[in-house]
């Protein structure tokens, strides 16, 4: 199961069950991934981490530990993190239960993340060495908000919203960075939009909706007018810019993919698969991200995660008596 509580399974017309097997809420790795699959630990204790970040300098990783439960009414069990990327040293951001899924400023000075409280949701920015106070960037408006990308400044942020108890009603919506408040509605449909991801220089949008019947990525200007393409084949979820904006991973399937985006007009000028992907995916938001080189990538692995790459499929699981088989997933 991963951070938010969801299970990777399927089950087919004829009775088979096929699910991953792994731990229920278990600890994990933060582990740096080159293009090419090679891994890198960072240094650290396991703990129960989820959605981390990478600062734009890529010494720290912003991330919660601890979970965040629910929905659209979703808090925080946990708190936020930054850790030392070298030594793995570990500097609490927010106290438990006062923060949840952050997103880094460009320059790096300041956090933006969510915080609930008896007086309702908020937007809040801190500054990472605490050299000013806080300011919360959006209150009234702000239930309902469950994923926020940070643009650049005097840009656009791109924000989720979540109809209350309903899952299957998600928009994104975009903002000035310097007005939260100046909310508007960029991507709402009768499917569910999630995962917004800002290019580097603030003028495209990525993200993922399932208007298909499955969740695909898409591109499109940001603040808009202008057409859309699609950018995953046969799935995909949790889009990540390159640094320099020109490449747009992704995650589809059991693998990583990467396309690169050509501009005037808009269109996929190449696809690739770059590696194998057992690690642990984010619940409707990134549960990765990428470092400044734009070689590397921050994923998160369970520890003791061997049964994570194992794929196991039951046969006749409907009528009770099924066979069991399992296989490592490539």
């Amino acid at each position: 199961m991963g951070p938010g509580g969801a299970a990777a399974f399927a089950v087919a017309q004829n009775g088979t069950l096929a699910y991953l097997e792994g731990a229920s809420g278990g600890n994990r790795r933060l582990v740096s991934v080159d293009r090419h699959g090679v891994e890198r630990p960072i240094p650290g204790e396991p703990q129960q981490y989820s959605d981390p970040r990478v600062s734009p300098d890529g010494r720290k990783v912003a991330v919660t530990i601890g979970g965040v439960v629910g929905g659209a009414s979703a808090f925080a069990i946990g708190g936020l993190w930054l850790v030392d990327v070298v030594t793995g040293a570990r500097e609490r951001l927010t106290a438990d239960g006062e923060g949840y899924r952050a997103d880094w400023t460009r320059d790096g000075t300041r956090v933006v993340f969510f915080r609930d409280s008896a007086g309702g949701r908020r937007i809040v920015s801190r500054s990472v060495n605490r050299s000013t106070t806080d300011q919360v960037l959006l209150s009234n408006g702000a239930q309902g908000m469950t994923e926020i990308a940070a643009g650049p400044a005097h840009g656009f942020a791109a924000l989720r919203w979540q109809e209350a108890n309903n899952g299957n009603n998600r928009d994104i919506l975009i903002a000035p960075m310097d007005s939260l408040t100046a909310l508007r509605p960029l991507v709402a449909t009768k499917a569910s939009e999630e995962a917004p991801a800002v290019s580097a220089d603030g003028r495209l949008l990525a993200y993922a909706s399932d208007e298909t019947g499955k969740y695909e990525i898409y591109v499109q200007p940001i603040p808009g007018p202008g057409a859309r393409v699609q950018v995953s084949v046969n799935g995909g979820s949790e889009p990540v810019w390159s640094p320099n904006g020109s490449t747009l991973y992704y995650r589809g399937g059991a693998r990583v993919l990467s396309a690169e985006i050509g501009a005037a007009p808009l269109k996929i000028q190449r696809r690739d698969s770059l590696f194998a992907d057992p690690y642990t995916h984010g619940s409707n938001h990134q549960g990765w991200s990428i470092f400044p080189n734009g070689r590397d990538f921050l994923v998160m692995s369970f520890e003791g995660a061997n049964s994570l790459n194992k794929l196991i499929v039951i046969l006749n699981w409907s009528q009770g008596r099924g066979s069991k088989a399992g296989t490592n997933v490539e």
